[in-house]
């Protein structure tokens, strides 16, 4: 399934219909900028790692593989379907694609967050789908955009219904416990910062002045707050780390009837 996905993400849709194009054509409010994209290949590679790594026979029968289970086959089959449909410009299924895949996304994530796990196993069998569930939401979000504008809705509509998304990003933020997948929202976010800074002639000519300002202040004050949700995530996972264990007492009675702690 990984590697059908390949094939169709990165041959068919750059035969036919590139998805940079596709944005391009309908450009939102919070599109990030270009080089926002650049993490889709480290997506790439580790999904590839997690991929052999979890046939062999050493890891197969890990907990955070096993708990996989179909899920990324379904996941890897919706993503396929909306590359198909996204770079043909097939709008409302490429957003029904997208949503079925953050759904069995999320359920990979969820069953995992239930997993223990040391720093290398969350790097080789985690990170993965962490990453790649940052991502999707991001994508979701901006398709959500990009569907309204290929349908033709009013400025003022489009306008809220940018800063809906960027308050959904900050829900999703403040609801998972995880460094990557914040750290994946406040680069997409930094990404919609500077492009929003600088748009391009279509966006100036249909946007009034202060919705293009409003985005731009708006998107920044969401990457500070997104920062101060991993500097507190950092910092607890740190305190967890160096926390001493609390060690157990018991009262134990002198000759003398005062009471001693023992260990």
């Amino acid at each position: 399934a990984f590697f059908a996905n390949m094939f169709v993400l990165y041959g068919m849709a750059l035969f036919l219909h590139i998805n940079s194009e596709v944005l391009a054509t309908f450009p939102t409010l919070i599109t990030p900028a270009s080089w926002a994209q650049f993490l889709w290949p480290l997506v790439v590679l580790v999904e590839f790692a997690w991929v052999i790594l979890q046939l062999l026979p050493k890891y197969r029968s890990e907990e955070l593989v096993t708990v996989v289970g179909r899920n990324f086959i379904f996941a890897s089959i919706a993503q396929m379907a909306w590359s198909l449909c996204f770079s043909h410009q097939i709008l409302s299924l490429a957003f029904l694609s997208i949503i079925t895949m953050l759904v069995f996304l999320f359920i990979i994530f969820r069953a995992q967050s239930n997993v223990e796990c040391n720093l290398q196993d969350y790097f080789f069998f985690k990170f993965p789908f962490t990453l790649l569930f940052g991502w999707m939401v991001i994508a979701c979000i901006v398709d959500i955009n990009v569907l309204l504008v290929a349908m033709g809705i009013s400025t003022s509509t489009q306008f809220y219904a940018a800063i809906v998304s960027l308050s959904a990003i900050l829900i999703v933020a403040g609801s998972v416990q995880d460094f990557t997948v914040l750290a994946v929202l406040a680069w997409a976010m930094i990404g919609i910062f500077v492009e929003i800074g600088n748009p391009g002639y279509y966006i100036q000519s249909i946007f009034p002045d202060t919705y293009v300002t409003s985005i731009h202040y708006v998107s920044l004050i969401s990457f500070l707050i997104l920062v101060a949700f991993i500097a507190w995530q950092g910092y607890s996972a740190w305190r967890n780390a160096t926390k001493k264990p609390r060690v157990e007492t018991t009262p134990v009675t002198t000759a003398e009837g005062d009471y001693v702690n023992m260990v």
